[in-house]
């Protein structure tokens, strides 16, 4: 029982650790952001965060390169400007590659620790296997 509650602890602190990249209320930081980085704007008070690639910020306004897909191509501007009143939250967003690693990160913690309490063999190395192909099994 001891063991199942370190999993969910642990499951827990990678599920905060992934959640916990927003920037609120420092357009100093907003300003310092490298050009050609990914970010997400929530303005405002949507609740959906706009996608885009940051270019600059001045005290007033953001700007960024809508990251764009099919006809909405042809409908919209490619720049986006934002101006910092209605501006809510400005996260850094990770790139697909980092996305994948921790999605098939949080489903082999989950598949290990379920395949570890799983199995009714008390060896540690039939629980670890039956917990990595639980897990493997999560992501292919």
């Amino acid at each position: 029982m001891r063991q199942l509650q370190i999993h969910y602890f642990l499951l827990s602190i990678i599920f905060l650790a992934t959640t916990a990249h927003a920037q609120k209320g420092d357009w100093r930081a907003v300003k310092e952001i490298p050009p050609g980085t990914p970010i997400s704007v929530k303005y405002r008070g949507f609740f959906i965060h706009n996608r885009c690639i940051f270019e600059n910020a001045t005290d007033d306004v953001l700007v960024c390169e809508r990251v764009l897909f099919g006809t909405s191509r042809l409908f919209l501007r490619p720049e986006a400007i934002y101006r910092r009143k209605l501006i809510s939250e400005v996260r850094l967003e990770h790139s697909e590659a980092s996305n994948i690693a921790v999605g098939a990160a949080i489903g082999g913690g989950v598949g290990a620790a379920m395949g570890a309490a799983g199995t009714g063999d008390t060896s540690a190395r039939a629980r670890f296997s039956a917990g990595l192909l639980l897990g493997m099994g999560e992501h292919s």
